[in-house]
């Protein structure tokens, strides 16, 4: 059964790695981007935990908690997400009466193991903290060392945020595109190993730019995965197998498969 999950944090590229990994995992999540709507939403609602920046405008965590924790005595337990890391602060945060604290930046690998901590044994997902480091340590499939370069291509940042942020801590160079005009450009400079692609964008599908790359002899033998959030139909995933494409991805996808995933394409002989 899914856990109910309160985020609230301003800084949009955060929000977003949270909902999404929560996501992945089978969490339901609700979001809030400052603390006077994360308030309204934990006086409202029933959540099992609720995750909290601390330093946001306006209201800071520390009052956050203090007036969650007064408007609803019977609530859960509310956890720190925070930069705020050293010794002191972490005294700070803990006497303040948050319930726990997760450090910031976030970790894709670990993130949801995290959370689940503080999670009812029952609402659990499938990979704890340490299941997560021991399949990423021990898993034949883990990726490869530094040296692969993969294009990622889409014209919403925070998605291409999401890939750095999950590939880069095994040693993968990412480098990201706005467009097929950007990625055309780039490419002819890095010469990636793999172009991780969204397939709907206003200035040239992902369809579009694999025809491209194919078209051109230096670029031709790049692999392709195609992510997509707005796949509706198996004709979309066929479209793309058939322009050359290794995979079609389906958001939300966890991390340890996102990186499985790609390891396995630039394995294939």
């Amino acid at each position: 059964m899914p856990a109910k999950i309160l985020v609230v944090e301003d800084n949009p590229t955060n929000l977003y790695l949270m909902e999404y990994l929560l996501g992945a995992y089978g969490h339901s999540v609700t979001t809030a981007t400052d603390a006077a709507i994360g308030l309204d939403a934990a006086g409202g609602q029933q959540f099992d935990l609720i995750l909290a920046d601390v330093l946001m405008p306006r209201m800071d965590g520390f009052e956050f908690v203090k007036r969650a924790k007064a408007q609803r005595a019977d609530g859960p337990p509310i956890v720190a997400v925070t930069a705020l890391a050293m010794v002191g602060n972490r005294e700070t945060i803990m006497q303040s009466g948050f319930d726990g604290y997760i450090p910031k930046p976030i970790s894709p690998e670990t993130f949801v193991g995290e959370v689940d901590h503080y999670l009812p044994e029952g609402k659990r997902s499938k990979a704890t903290a340490g299941d997560q480091a021991r399949s990423y340590d021990s898993s034949p499939d883990r990726p490869m060392p530094a040296g692969r370069t993969i294009l990622a291509v889409d014209d919403v940042p925070t998605n291409t945020q999401v890939l750095r942020a999950t590939l880069e801590p095994f040693g993968y160079t990412v480098v990201e595109a706005r467009s097929m005009k950007e990625a055309m450009e780039i490419a002819a400079r890095a010469k990636p190993d793999l172009v991780v692609t969204d397939v709907h964008m206003p200035s040239g599908s992902g369809y579009d730019l694999i025809r491209a790359f194919k078209a051109d002899p230096d670029l031709h033998d790049i692999r392709f995965i195609f992510v997509s959030s707005t796949y509706w139909h198996e004709l979309d995933r066929a479209r793309g197998l058939s322009l050359g494409a290794s995979k079609f991805l389906v958001r939300p996808i966890d991390p340890h498969t996102l990186v499985a995933e790609i390891n396995e394409t630039l394995n294939e002989s």
